[in-house]
């Protein structure tokens, strides 16, 4: 991956949906699903394609449009792999209320 901004902290991030869009003139369509108040139902909003000739770029315009998602509706963010990638405190872990882009960027081995 190519460390990039999420979340106020660098993370390794793969070009490849980005380089994959370019490569084939496929549009990126930012899209999210929220659930609702009853537990059951979702919200799903398509927001407008993003565009750019340079995977870099456009990786990290995904990455903002994550980005404003999560901080809209904390409680909606499931990530299902560690996307800081570090160990921390001789592998005890960090406090429980510590926010993973908070944790100490010394990386894995």
């Amino acid at each position: 991956g190519t460390p990039l901004h999420f979340l106020g902290r660098p993370a390794l991030t793969s070009l490849s949906p980005a380089d994959l869009a370019i490569r084939t003139d496929a549009l990126v369509l930012p899209f999210f699903a929220t659930r609702q108040a009853d537990g059951i139902s979702f919200r799903v909003e398509v927001e407008a394609p993003l565009a750019s000739s340079d995977p870099v770029a456009l990786t990290e315009m995904i990455n903002a449009r994550i980005e404003a998602r999560i901080e809209a509706t904390p409680g909606q963010w499931l990530w299902m792999h560690r996307r800081w990638k570090s160990k921390w405190n001789r592998g005890a872990g960090a406090a429980p209320d510590l926010h993973p882009a908070a944790r100490p960027r010394r990386m894995s081995r």
